[in-house]
Order: structure tokens, then C-alpha cells, then sequence
């Protein structure tokens, strides 16, 4: 084969060739480059996809970081704003607590100052306050009262005379202001008022007078009287009942004897007893008295004892004053001996031996015209209990003329005797 020939075959193989393969390598480049574009762009998506990413990653980071960072941010912010709310709690608690301390110590000091202004205002009230006037109950004890006068001689027609010639209240007038202001007066009634004419046989004395004397003792001021003497039968059963008939009719309390009497003063009871020596004995007298002691709150006993004109105790009756002082008695009273009698003070008690005469019809001049009224307070406590307390002797004579009796008793100038 010439070489021509060969030349043309091997140029027509390689055209072959290349009309057979350069599609292929056409595709194969154009692939490539499509492949390589395709990785490019490929490369360029996933590089812009990873720079997109990145940048998206990284604004996502960086959103989330933002977005972290507002969050931390906000989380600082809320951890500031409840710490300062903490803060301002606490501050506010502590303002609160500061302001309640202070309220609480301004209330404290302010309830405080109120209280010791109160107790002081109560102190200096306590302080400046007038304490009640306590509660005295004055007794007044008065001697014989024979409001008449024997009928066997000219005693009767003399009194009747004068209490013709006077109103009722003449007789006391000059000691009324002392009955009228005390509490109780009570005194020795010593004879009889009555209108009967029947009498004791052998009696040297019979006292008697009319009914409406009584009206001598209310005008005088006289509250209570003892019937327990000497004279109370003078005229019988009938001058009895007379006589404590014309007392009660005037409203005049009467004791002796049997008969007991009471009187309340703001809201304590006075009791009042009569004895003669010669009717009791000292056994008789003292259950009397710690009878009467459980029903009353005070036990006045009134004794008709003792020796006529005789200025000092007998034996007898300082046995029986001490056993009514020691069954109870809370005064002791006596009368009889015409005169006035000495007075003990025993176991804190006092004892009047004798009290003298007083309006007295039964002498028409006797020599010894003095006599008394013996005043004995009792003080009234907050619990309603009477206690024994002052005494007093106010000086009197029997009469307002010294060379007569003229049944008026007055009191002594002060201070004589």
C-alpha cells in the first residue's frame, strides 16, 4: 500500500475517530464542563449554601446570639429587675420594717408616753383625788328621864306645872341640836306613863305621868328608850302595857327586858339590850348578848345596876359590864345610881357605869345636878363593817338653874366640868 494510501486511511481513521469519539468527548467535555459547572455551581451553591448557611448559620448565631444576648440580656435585665425588685422589696421590706419599727416604736413610744401620761394623769388624779368622807354613825347615851314625878309626894303636880306652863320641846330645847345631829339617842325611860292608880305596895317612890309626855321626847330629839329599871312595874301590869303603848304610839324604839331593839344605819344594825342586876344572871345576860351579837352588826346593853348615889362600880357590875364586853357588847351603858359613874374602857369597849339623872322629875333639888351625854362613834369601813371608834363626854347639869330643877338639862360651858 503507498504511502498515500496509508496516509489517507490513517487521516480518514482519525477523522473516524474523531467524528466517533469527539461527540463523546464533546459530551464528555460538555459533561465535564456541565459537571464541572455543576460542581462549580455546585461548589458555588454549596459554597453559597455554606456561605449562605455560614452567613445564615452566622446571622442565625449571630441572631441567636443577638437573640441570647436579649435573652441573657433580658435574663440579667430580669435578674436586675428582681433584684432591684428584690432590692426594692427588700428595701421596701426594710423601709416597711423600718417604718413599722418606727411606727411600732412611735406607736410604743406614743402608747407609752399615752400610758404614763394616763398613769400619770391617774396618779396625779389618785394623787389629787378627795377620799370619800367615811360613814359615822354617832350614838348618844343620856341618863334617867322620869318625866313626872312621885305621886306620893308633890313630884307629879311640880312636872305636870311645868310642862303646863311650856310646849312639849322646852324641855329639851337646850340639848336638841345634840340629839337631832347624832345618829341614835337612846336613854334610861325611868318610870311609868300611864293614867292607872294601881301600885306597887311599899314603895317609897312611884313614878308616874301622863301618855302624852312623849311628846318630850320626840320634840327633843330622843330615839330609843331602855324600860329594863326600878320603876317600869311602879304601876302594874297596866302601867306596863300603858307605857309601851303611849312609846310606840309616838314612834319611839323600846328595849329592856324580854324586848330587844334594832336600828339601821346605812345598811348596818344596831341592837340595843336591857338587863337589872337583880332579874338576870351573868350566865342569862351572856347568852342573851351572843345571841343577839349573831343578828346584829352592833349590841348596845343597857344596865339598870349599881348603889343609889354611889360614884364608883360595885363589884357585881364590873363582873357583869366585863361579861357583856366579852359575849360582845360593843358599848355598855348604865344607869340607877342617880349620879354620875365612872367609865372604863375594857378590851377596846366602853363602859359607862353610870350615866346620872337627866330630865328628872323624881327630885325637886337634888344636890348633885351634874350629868352627861356620852357620845360613841362607829366608822362604817368600804365593806359595810362598823368599827368602834371615838368617844366623847359632853358635860351637862339637870337643870338651867343652879338653885332649882326646873327639868331643863343643859350643857356645861366648855371645858368645865
Amino acid at each position: 500500500m503507498s504511502g498515500r494510501k496509508i496516509f489517507m486511511l490513517s487521516a480518514a481513521l482519525i477523522l473516524m475517530a474523531v467524528f466517533v469519539f469527539l461527540p463523546t468527548a464533546a459530551n464528555d467535555i460538555g459533561n465535564y464542563y456541565i459537571y464541572t459547572e455543576n460542581e462549580y455551581e455546585n461548589e458555588n451553591a454549596e459554597f453559597a449554601y455554606a456561605v449562605e448557611n455560614a452567613y445564615e448559620n452566622a446571622n442565625t448565631e449571630t441572631a441567636y446570639a443577638d437573640s441570647y444576648q436579649p435573652a441573657v440580656t433580658n435574663t440579667e435585665n430580669a435578674y436586675k429587675i428582681e433584684n432591684v425588685e428584690n432590692a426594692n422589696n427588700t428595701e421596701n421590706a426594710y423601709e416597711n420594717i423600718n417604718t413599722e419599727s418606727v411606727y411600732n416604736t412611735e406607736t410604743v413610744y406614743e402608747n407609752s408616753d399615752t400610758e404614763s401620761a394616763y398613769n400619770a394623769e391617774n396618779v396625779y388624779e389618785k394623787a389629787t383625788e378627795i377620799p370619800p368622807e367615811p360613814i359615822v354613825i354617832t350614838i348618844s347615851a343620856a341618863g334617867d328621864f322620869t318625866l313626872g314625878g312621885d305621886v306620893q309626894s308633890q313630884g307629879e303636880e311640880r312636872f305636870a306645872a311645868a310642862y303646863a306652863s311650856h310646849t312639849p320641846d322646852w324641855f329639851l330645847e337646850n340639848v336638841a341640836d345634840i340629839f337631832e345631829n347624832d345618829d341614835i339617842t337612846v336613854v334610861n325611860l325611868e318610870g311609868t306613863l300611864t293614867t292607872a292608880d294601881t301600885r306597887r305596895a311599899n314603895r317609897s317612890f312611884l313614878f308616874r305621868g301622863q301618855p302624852s309626855y312623849t311628846e318630850i321626847l320626840t320634840e327633843g330629839g330622843v330615839d330609843v328608850v331602855n324600860i329594863a329599871n326600878n320603876h317600869h312595874n311602879d304601876f302594874l301590869s297596866q302601867g306596863k302595857s300603858d307605857t309601851i303603848s303611849a312609846v310606840k304610839n309616838a314612834d319611839i324604839g323600846y328595849f329592856g327586858y324580854d324586848d330587844e331593839y334594832y336600828i339601821e344605819k346605812h345598811g348596818v344594825t344596831f341592837g340595843f339590850l336591857g338587863f337589872t342586876e337583880w332579874d338576870y344572871t351573868a350566865a342569862e345576860i351572856t347568852e342573851r348578848i351572843t345571841a343577839a351579837k349573831l343578828k346584829y352588826d352592833v349590841v348596845i346593853v343597857s344596865f339598870h345596876w349599881g348603889i343609889e348615889r354611889q360614884y364608883t362600880p360595885t363589884k357585881t357590875q364590873t363582873v357583869l359590864g366585863h361579861a357583856a364586853v366579852d359575849a360582845g357588847a360593843d358599848l355598855v351603858i348604865g344607869s340607877h345610881t342617880h349620879v354620875l359613874g365612872e367609865v372604863e374602857n375594857y378590851n377596846g369597849v366602853n363602859i359607862v357605869y353610870s350615866l346620872g339623872n337627866f330630865c328628872y322629875g323624881g327630885h325637886g333639888n337634888p344636890s348633885d345636878k351634874n350629868t352627861m351625854i356620852f357620845q360613841q362613834d362607829f366608822i362604817i369601813d368600804e365593806k359595810g363593817t362598823a368599827k368602834i371608834s371615838e368617844s366623847r363626854i359632853i358635860p351637862c347639869t339637870i337643870s338651867s338653874l343652879s338653885w332649882t330643877n326646873d327639868f331643863k338639862p343643859t350643857p356645861k360651858p366648855e371645858n368645865s366640868l
